[in-house]
């Protein structure tokens, strides 16, 4: 993606997180996802599959984060002999 590109996208993201945070219910999240794909689409010529592979990997990466801060936290701190 070019520079305009990029930003159209941001643009496009930031309404769609504004309409997802709105949905009262799954059917409201579902349209606004489908709103939000169609959109990058018409705009900036990306499927609405690759959209799909690229969020999913996006939320499971997070999962991952959130998991992984969790466990840490839940661990004992490592202590190391100074001594010599």
């Amino acid at each position: 993606m070019n520079a305009q590109q990029r930003t159209k996208f941001r643009s496009l993201i930031g309404r769609y997180g504004r309409s997802n945070w709105r949905a009262k219910n799954d059917a409201e999240k579902q349209a606004a996802w489908n709103t939000f794909a169609q959109s990058v689409q018409k705009e900036i010529g990306i499927a609405p599959e690759q959209l799909s592979e690229w969020f999913q990997q996006s939320r499971r990466n997070a999962e991952h984060r959130e998991h992984e801060q969790q466990r840490n936290s839940r661990r004992p701190k490592k202590t190391h002999d100074t001594t010599d």
